[in-house]
C-alpha cells in the first residue's frame, strides 16, 4: 500500500535501497555504524562457546553451556548488526552468504578466527563491489547488490557443487 502512495523520488530511494547502495552515506551513517564495533568484539568473544554450540545442545549444556541464554544473547547481537547494516547501506544479501562460508573452507570452522575475519572480509568485499559499481559504467553507478550478487551467485553456485 506504501508503494501505492509514495511520489516517484521515494519510489526511487526505495528501488536504491533495495537493491543495496553506499552512495547515501554520510558522517552522520558511519558515527551509527560505530555500534556495530562492540558488537563484533563481543561475538568473537563468544567464539568459544559457538564452537561448543556446534557439538549440539546436549554436548553443550554437558560443557557447562547455557544454550538457551547463548541463543537469545546472540540473536540480540545479530539483529543490533544486520539492522544497522541494512538501515545504513540496504539489503546485500551475498556479502553474508558467500563471505562466511568461503572463508569457512580457507579457515576451518574455528569461529574465534572466523567471526573477525568474516566481518573483515566482508567489508572489504563490500568497499571493492562498491567501487567496481561506480568505476564499470562512467556515466551511472550500478547499486553495490547488483555487483555483489554477480560476484556471488556463480562463488555460491560453486561452493553448492563443491561441497555437495
Amino acid at each position: 500500500m506504501a508503494f501505492y502512495f509514495s511520489t516517484d523520488f521515494n519510489l526511487r530511494q526505495l528501488m536504491v535501497w533495495l537493491m543495496g547502495s553506499l552512495s547515501g552515506m554520510r558522517l552522520e551513517h558511519v558515527a551509527i555504524l560505530l555500534i556495530t564495533l562492540p558488537c563484533i568484539a563481543l561475538l568473537w568473544r563468544y567464539g568459544q562457546k559457538l564452537d561448543q554450540l556446534m557439538l549440539g545442545d546436549q554436548q553443550a549444556q554437558q560443557l557447562g553451556l547455557d544454550t538457551h541464554r547463548l541463543r537469545w544473547q546472540l540473536i540480540v547481537l545479530v539483529s543490533i548488526l544486520v539492522g544497522v547494516s541494512v538501515a545504513t547501506a540496504g539489503v546485500i544479501g551475498f556479502i553474508g552468504l558467500i563471505v562466511p562460508h568461503y572463508l569457512r573452507l580457507w579457515l576451518g570452522s574455528r569461529n574465534s578466527y572466523l567471526l573477525p575475519m568474516s566481518a573483515l572480509a566482508g567489508a572489504l568485499l563490500l568497499v571493492c563491489a562498491d567501487t567496481i559499481g561506480r568505476l564499470i559504467i562512467p556515466s551511472a553507478e550500478l547499486p553495490v547488490g547488483v555487483v555483489t550478487s554477480v560476484i556471488g551467485a556463480p562463488l555460491f553456485i560453486w561452493m553448492l557443487v563443491r561441497v555437495g
